[in-house]
């Protein structure tokens, strides 16, 4: 039990560290009072992401995935921005574009939880459902144009 409450305090606090750490980043003049308000809002929000964790059952999964996703990642990032631009320029141009949503294998060795969250963290896809379906790992994702390579180092290709 003594495990349990150790790894839950580490958990809130390392939550906490990375908000006060934003927090901090993002504001402009740093004065006491601000950064008691900004201690404390991280402090209530460590907490509940916490909660919400393990209200969700969100486990970190398989990390085998996680190199190549992540070197991936900068090149999707700027593939999407430029589909996103692109779709901007159409619809300006009153031909807009909304995209499509598809149903994707994920790859054994990717985790659900971190896959999603880097999925999700380009501009030009997010992950809407997870789902287990016939022993596969399913999840349907929103995007904007053809597969980049992060989701090619996550999923088994192939869009349904």
């Amino acid at each position: 039990m003594a495990r349990a409450g150790a790894a839950a305090v580490r958990e809130v606090l390392a939550w906490w560290v990375a908000l006060v750490v934003l927090y901090l980043m993002f504001i402009s003049t740093i004065s006491v009072l601000e950064c008691v308000v900004g201690v404390a809002g991280a402090a209530l929000v460590a907490l509940v992401a916490r909660q919400v964790r393990l209200a969700a059952g969100g486990r970190p999964g398989a990390k085998g995935r996680l190199g190549p996703a992540l070197r991936a990642f900068p090149a999707a990032v700027c593939t999407d921005t430029g589909q996103l631009a692109s779709a901007i320029a159409r619809s300006l141009l009153r031909r807009p574009d909304e995209g499509a949503f598809h149903t994707l294998r994920l790859r054994d060795d990717a985790g659900p939880a971190w896959a999603c969250a880097l999925l999700s963290a380009t501009p030009g896809a997010y992950v809407v459902d997870v789902r287990h379906e016939s022993g596969e790992r399913l999840i349907q994702v929103h995007t904007l144009g053809d597969p980049n390579r992060l989701e090619r180092a996550l999923t088994h290709g192939g869009r349904r």
